[in-house]
């Protein structure tokens, strides 16, 4: 945010508040499929085990699906992957 946010919107309080964080994951957990927020960059590091994303290119079928999903009373019932084309989703494992 600090090299890439347009300095005039910056000056005046407009830009993402979170900029740094940590996340950790032990075993077995997940987290389920959602959008980044503020342009957030992320490098991970994987001290044992690995790590497994699931990505799908931000088509506007997909992301109209998406939020029609992500607004759901039902969303958790639906694994958001079952709602996209067959090879919508990519696999990428980090070990």
């Amino acid at each position: 945010i600090d090299r890439a946010w347009p300095a005039e919107l910056k000056a005046v309080g407009e830009y993402p508040q979170t900029q740094y964080y940590c996340l950790m994951s032990t075993a077995g957990s997940y987290t389920d499929f959602h959008i980044d927020f503020g342009g957030t960059a992320v490098w991970y590091h994987v001290l044992e085990g690995r790590k497994t994303f699931l990505l799908a290119a931000p088509t506007e079928d997909r992301l109209a699906a998406y939020e029609n999903w992500i607004c759901d009373a039902n969303q958790d019932e639906t694994f958001f992957q079952d709602l996209l084309d067959d090879g919508a989703v990519a696999k990428l494992e980090l070990e």
